[in-house]
């Protein structure tokens, strides 16, 4: 059986990495070996399937931040200049609020967002609101595209994270399958022996 022993005092190999048990593995028989790692790969695939998810919300939540920034930016640089385009913005927040599970953090960046402006442009004004003017509006907006950049770039970093996982995984199925191989080679030959 291969060496599982550590080369320095600060290294681990990468089966006592993966299974975080050292020489106690070399002792397991092959059932026994293959429940082991079908065990710690239960928790790696668990680990996998939540990161994978995650990747699916941010999507969900980027993509509903775009509907309403689609209709946000219809007004241009000038933004909504009556109660009926100021009507249809809030509707777009509220439609892409809409889009979103309950309990999703879109939810709350979202409604923020809608208060924020609602306070900027009609906060003790009402019944008069003072809509946009001067590059306002293209503020507001880069408010949208900043959510819309954080959980891009949140995502990307998750991506990584997913994709060392998935090596490994990889690993550690290449790891068990030489393993098994091994033990295996070592049976053959003793059967040879008789």
């Amino acid at each position: 059986m291969p060496s599982v022993s550590a080369s320095s005092s600060n290294t681990i190999s990468p089966i006592e990495s993966f299974y975080d048990q050292g020489s106690e593995v070399q002792s397991l028989t092959g059932d026994a070996l293959l429940m082991y790692c079908q065990a710690r790969m239960g928790d790696l695939d668990n680990e996998i399937n939540m990161r994978m998810g995650d990747q699916k919300a941010a999507l969900t939540r980027r993509q509903a931040i775009q509907s309403a920034e689609v209709e946000l930016k219809k007004y241009g640089d000038n933004g909504p200049q009556n109660q009926e385009q100021w009507d249809a913005c809030e509707a777009a927040l509220r439609a892409a609020q809409a889009q979103l599970p309950p309990g999703d953090p879109g939810i709350a960046a979202l409604e923020k967002f809608r208060v924020d402006i609602e306070h900027q442009y009609c906060k003790d004004i009402a019944p008069n609101p003072h809509y946009p003017k001067d590059g306002e509006w293209k503020g507001t907006l880069d408010g949208l595209t900043k959510m819309e950049d954080d959980i891009k770039g949140g995502a990307e970093i998750q991506m990584l994270q997913l994709q060392q996982l998935m090596s490994q995984r990889q690993t550690a199925v290449q790891l068990t399958t030489n393993m098994m191989s091994k033990l295996d080679q070592t049976q053959d030959s003793i059967v040879k022996n008789l």
